[in-house]
């Protein structure tokens, strides 16, 4: 109840107390406005969350640099070589019977680069005919235990390039 002492000589005002609807309205505003702060905490706690797991990823970075060579016997493909001058090796990586093995389950970005040196001069050239084509190739496969057996149908090719030279 809300009191009001009216003067004498002035008009009487009359004061209602709230009724049930405006106090209902006013709690139920309270409430999403709690809601709605709620939720932005907890959004806000999450970004924190991923940006400090993107974070820790940068820092334990996985990474290894191979040298291909070339092996007659290997159809195929090339032969990796993991202790030259220009290749390294971290967070785990390491190279087994000519695959890369990434020892722990995790989030990586795989990427690959290949260059090839290729001779398009040949004795042929030099009379004037035309240079036969070279088909260079580059694929990246994933194999995993949960795929299957140990065989070629088990790999998942996940990049794949193909180029010609000498043209």
């Amino acid at each position: 109840m809300l009191e009001a002492t009216v003067e004498p000589g002035s008009r009487s005002q009359s004061v209602k107390p709230w009724s049930k609807l405006t106090t209902a309205l006013m709690v139920f505003t309270l409430c999403l406005a709690s809601t709605a702060a709620a939720v932005l905490l907890f959004n806000m706690q999450s970004k924190v969350d991923l940006r400090h797991t993107l974070r820790q990823l940068a820092v334990e970075k996985a990474a290894i640099h191979l040298v291909g060579h070339h092996n007659p016997s290997r159809n195929n493909s090339i032969e990796w070589k993991d202790d030259g001058d220009q290749t390294h090796s971290q967070g785990g990586l390491k190279l087994k019977r000519n695959e890369i093995v990434i020892p722990r389950h995790g989030l990586y970005f795989v990427y690959s680069q290949a260059s090839f040196h290729v001779n398009c001069l040949t004795s042929d050239a030099e009379e004037g005919l035309p240079q036969p084509l070279v088909h260079l190739s580059h694929i990246v496969q994933r194999w995993s235990d949960t795929f299957g057996k140990d065989d070629e149908d088990s790999y998942q090719t996940i990049l794949h390039s193909l180029r010609t030279a000498c043209q």
